[in-house]
């Protein structure tokens, strides 16, 4: 293992203090001046947000870059060399950092085999951090796209295209299958008596670039759902009553209660 650069955050960034000191002057100014309280919020903000993005960078410059020798011995026994150096993007909700770190292979030209600080950090693959690809993915649920990204944008300064945003809910979506896999399959004596198959389709206008430069192609979206429910037994005069009542008039309760989709319901989706 590779040690650390420091053990201080304050060692590589010494201004770390003072840009804590400044946010409580800022406060202390507020109260001076009397600066209206939503200014001040986003005054704090604003401050808060740039000592985040300090604090990871001291936090990645104390971590160093991964150097663990001229070479590397694998679990396999099979040993890798040392390379030059490489950097890669990384975006937080702080904002974008370059980290630089120390990669091992075979040798130069053939695939990178190991990245330790990548290893050591958790870092994912892609550029975006993994808690900006949570707020992504919770936001992506209910709008649009670009109105996530433009969301994001609003309330951290932080920009992200489009394109990126449909290139992660795409990547997610692969691990679907092997969710389901690894889920376990509910008692059977819990299931209800009858097979629920759900599905609702949505169609989308497509790409030119999909469609070979044709113009109002659409696709659509499918999304499913399989649940089991036991049978939802009634009087004819308890159907009667739910097929022509009137809203306005009051009705009595069914003699038994409605029941419910079991709670281990499965999704899927296509397009």
């Amino acid at each position: 293992m590779f040690s650390l650069t420091a053990h201080r955050l304050t060692d590589p960034c010494p201004t770390l203090i003072d840009s804590l000191q400044g946010i409580v002057t800022f406060a202390e100014d507020a109260l001076d001046k009397e600066i209206a309280t939503h200014e001040v919020e986003q005054g704090w903000l604003t401050r808060l947000l740039a000592l985040g993005h300090d604090l990871l960078e001291a936090f990645f410059a104390a971590s160093g870059d991964g150097d663990v020798g001229d070479h590397l011995e694998l679990e396999d026994g099979r040993i890798l060399k040392r390379l030059a150096p490489r950097p890669r993007a990384y975006r937080s909700l702080f904002g974008e950092f370059e980290i630089h770190r120390m990669v091992y292979a075979q040798r130069e030209g053939q695939r990178i085999e190991a990245i330790p600080l990548d290893a050591r950090l958790k870092l994912p693959e892609v550029c975006p951090s993994y808690l900006l690809q949570s707020w992504n993915e919770q936001l992506m649920v209910d709008l649009p796209y670009a109105h996530a990204n433009a969301l994001l944008e609003r309330l951290l300064g932080l920009r992200q295209s489009v394109q990126t945003l449909e290139r992660q809910q795409e990547a997610l979506s692969t691990a679907v299958t092997a969710f389901w896999e690894q889920h376990p399959a509910p008692p059977p004596d819990e299931e209800g008596a009858i097979i629920v198959n759900t599905v609702d389709g949505k169609g989308g206008a497509m790409r030119a670039s999909e469609t070979d430069g044709q113009r109002g192609k659409k696709k659509i979206a499918l999304l499913g759902s399989v649940d089991t429910i036991d049978r939802n037994e009634r009087t004819p005069d308890e159907v009667l009553e739910a097929l022509f009542a009137d809203a306005a008039t009051p009705h009595e309760k069914p003699s038994t209660a409605r029941p419910k989709p079991t709670q281990d319901s499965r999704l899927f989706g296509a397009q």
